[in-house]
């Protein structure tokens, strides 16, 4: 992150008066810019799926143990829940 802005705001500007496009002399670091962000983004999703699928596993969890103890209270079982 640190590195993509430094050579975005300060090398490539610094290159611009020998150069009318000095990003295509450093190819390679233009495209781990874009893996980078590319990489980020997968991550963050996969954090946040993962959060959902515990949130939607647990209220799951959560509305089967309410049906059995309704069941069982229906049937005359005694139950905790």
């Amino acid at each position: 992150m640190q590195l993509q802005f430094d050579m975005t705001r300060n090398f490539f500007p610094l290159f611009a008066a020998y150069s009318a496009k000095p990003e295509n002399y450093f190819k390679e670091y233009v495209m781990a810019f874009k893996l980078n962000k590319y990489f980020r983004a997968v991550h963050i999703l996969t954090i946040c799926c993962t959060i959902s699928r515990v949130i939607f596993l647990n209220i799951y969890i959560f509305l089967n143990l309410k049906l059995l103890a309704q069941h069982r209270s229906s049937n005359g079982f005694l139950c905790g829940l």
